[in-house]
């Protein structure tokens, strides 16, 4: 088993990034460098009561499932890529464009971003994904 340092914890803490499904589930891929997914399901299961979840570890195959008392962590096999619901699609819109506006070209810093949110993690930020 690969440990997390406590600082890479704490880093995925804030971007896990759920999504809504179709039928409800909140769903958030991620590939961290470690198996750290046992660590962060206390973290979530306090902050969100009141959803079923699912943070899957993409590299790993494995997932926190969260049913809205208790989380199991498990073996996920999913035979396609899960679909957003149509309201998440149109926030995950809203959400790109407005990082976009907000954003001020002559300050832009790539390397300071690439340290507060390493390009690894940035293929299932919502902020970095291309619209649907």
């Amino acid at each position: 088993v690969d440990h997390a340092p406590a600082q890479i914890q704490h880093r995925l803490l804030g971007l896990v990034r759920f999504r809504e499904l179709e039928d409800g589930l909140f769903y958030a891929p991620v590939e961290p460098q470690f198996r750290i997914l046992p660590l962060i399901a206390p973290h979530f299961a306090a902050r969100f009561t009141d959803r079923r979840w699912l943070i899957h570890d993409l590299g790993r195959g494995e997932g926190i499932f969260f049913d809205g008392r208790s989380w199991l962590l498990g073996q996920v096999d999913l035979h396609h890529p899960p679909r957003n619901s149509a309201e998440e699609q149109l926030y995950a819109r809203l959400w790109r464009r407005f990082f976009t506006a907000v954003a001020i070209p002559e300050r832009r810093n790539p390397r300071l971003q690439r340290q507060f949110m390493p390009q690894r993690y940035w293929k299932h930020l919502t902020e970095f994904e291309r619209e649907e």
